[in-house]
């Protein structure tokens, strides 16, 4: 496949991306398809993203091909503990997309010998973001990579920021049908007295 060729399908693909979180209305199904869909445009491994509080928890909302090593135990060690890219994120020393250059997360599950890494050591972190609100972060590996291109990056970029602004839309909502359902409870229970 030419050079040319190559940019025709990832614009195609960004095109799919986009449209499937315009369309996407359940967060974790539609995330875990965006996943996937980045997986193939860009043949790297394996991508998590995580949402993130303000005081630092954070759930894994979504995961493509995590390495055994880290899908051990139900994902056990990607739910717990502190890790590199979290941390600098509570700082807010995480504005634009980083080459991380390590990854806490492997690193414990080499020494305690939790199963096989898959190559991966590295991965790149991409803050999700939309309007100044940030929602978490969007990490992406592969097999022996431990530096990601310019190209790459801007691309991830690219991405997250989609995947930013239909996190938003979706949490609006959810909290539009939130206060829909509170008021239609509200108007039941003074029907009842």
């Amino acid at each position: 496949m030419g050079e040319y060729q190559e940019k025709v399908e990832t614009l195609k693909t960004l095109k799919e991306i986009a449209e499937k979180l315009n369309e996407g209305m359940e967060m974790k199904e539609t995330l875990h398809e965006v996943l996937q869909m980045l997986m193939d445009v860009t043949g790297f491994h394996s991508a998590w993203i995580y949402f993130i509080e303000k005081d630092g928890s954070y759930e894994l909302m979504a995961e493509v091909s995590l390495p055994e090593a880290l899908a051990k135990h139900q994902k056990q060690l990607m739910c717990q503990n502190d890790c590199y890219c979290i941390n600098r994120y509570t700082k807010g020393s995480l504005q634009s997309a980083t080459n991380i250059m390590n990854c806490k997360r492997i690193e414990t599950a080499i020494e305690q010998k939790l199963g096989d890494t898959e190559g991966i050591t590295h991965h790149a972190t991409v803050p999700l973001q939309a309007c100044k609100r940030t929602f978490g972060l969007l990490n992406v590996a592969a097999k022996g990579k431990v530096t990601f291109t310019q190209e790459e990056l801007n691309l991830l970029e690219s991405i997250a920021l989609q995947i930013g602004t239909a996190i938003q839309r979706m949490k609006l909502v959810q909290n539009e049908q939130q206060h829909a359902l509170l008021q239609e409870r509200n108007r039941l229970a003074q029907d009842l007295h």
